[in-house]
């Protein structure tokens, strides 16, 4: 395997994005740099409910078992759209950069790197895309429609080249375990192509036929009326 490439990932600190980082390393997938953002994007209303408790309560559970594997050393930065940040891009000159989970990345970062951004978007991106992907679909009992997407990374929100879509298997539908599930496919689909980056073989991509709806933040009113199915 070729070790020449340099990849980063670009990330949040959550209990998801580690169970999705831990998973890696059980693939002998590594990073040479994991950056965290540690400010938000901040709705003007109430997100917060009891699916963020069951969901924390469900993956706390998970990355116990994953409690042998050790992280490397992040480094946290504010803000990804910062001179800062990008002064570290430049020095670091990453080839290619995984993003779960961030702000929306401005130009000046995309152009960073020589082979591109692949984003992380835990929903259907030709039905969903934006903030809550796998919420809205579940909240419109389009659950054929709840899954992942890997897709390259351009100027638009969720607008990229789409490298594989998975949906997840009906049997595994439950609100409380949505975030994790979606997660593992992004894990299992990440791997693949970092495998398949290293080694220098083609990463295929296709153009989004039709773009999904934009949705923002699910709003607490709206949550609290969820059940599982």
């Amino acid at each position: 395997m070729n070790l020449d490439k340099k990849i980063v990932l670009l990330s949040t600190k959550s209990l998801h994005h580690d169970i999705f980082i831990k998973n890696l390393i059980l693939k002998n997938i590594f990073f040479d740099n994991i950056f965290y953002e540690t400010s938000y994007v901040k709705p003007k209303f109430k997100t917060h409910s009891w699916i963020e408790e069951k969901q924390k309560n469900y993956e706390f559970s998970k990355l116990k078992e994953l409690k042998h594997i050790e992280l490397n050393d992040c480094k946290n930065f504010s803000n990804f759209n910062s001179d800062t940040f990008l002064n570290i891009l430049k020095t670091d000159k990453a080839d290619l950069g995984i993003v779960f989970g961030t702000r929306v990345l401005n130009q000046d970062v995309i152009n960073s790197f020589k082979d591109g951004l692949i984003n992380v978007h835990r929903g259907i991106i030709d039905k969903y895309r934006g903030l809550d992907s796998d919420l809205w679909a579940y909240y419109h009992k389009d659950f054929k429609n709840i899954g992942t997407t890997i897709h390259y990374i351009n100027t638009g929100i969720d607008k990229g080249d789409i490298i594989e879509i998975k949906h997840l298997n009906k049997n595994k539908i439950n609100i409380e375990t949505l975030r994790y599930e979606t997660s593992m496919i992004a894990a299992r689909i990440i791997s693949t192509i970092i495998i398949k980056y290293k080694k220098k073989l083609k990463i295929t991509s296709f153009k989004q036929k039709k773009l999904g709806k934009y949705y923002s933040f699910m709003p607490k009113v709206i949550k609290d009326t969820l059940k599982n199915v």
